[in-house]
């Protein structure tokens, strides 16, 4: 029995579903948030459904007076369009009135 090439065997095996563990984790990474995130302004709403993790999000029109958050994730609520100027955090049931250019979902 040649002891050499069964062990050339198994670390192959084992590298080969080590790399399979790792690209599979790394495509289940990017998710979306489950429920909603709503911006106002001036009677007006509009709703992100699911919206992506990681994402920098600006209401149409911008800004908007104020931003809900129905989502199961914080975000950042920030005055700019391009989520630079931050202005709070919101969880999950929490509003904020104000200007509104941009949220960062977390």
């Amino acid at each position: 029995m040649n002891l050499g090439k069964s062990a050339r065997r198994f670390s192959v095996t084992v590298t080969a579903l080590g790399t399979a563990a790792l690209v599979m984790g790394l495509t289940t990474s990017a998710q979306a948030a489950t429920g909603s995130i709503i911006f106002q302004e001036n009677g007006y709403q509009q709703t992100w459904s699911g919206p992506p993790d990681q994402d920098c999000l600006v209401p149409q029109p911008s800004p908007a007076s104020g931003v809900t958050n129905q989502s199961s994730v914080l975000i950042g609520v920030y005055s700019d369009s391009n989520c630079g100027k931050y202005v709070t955090t919101l969880s999950g049931g929490q509003s904020y009135k104000g200007t509104v250019g941009s949220v960062w979902v977390n």
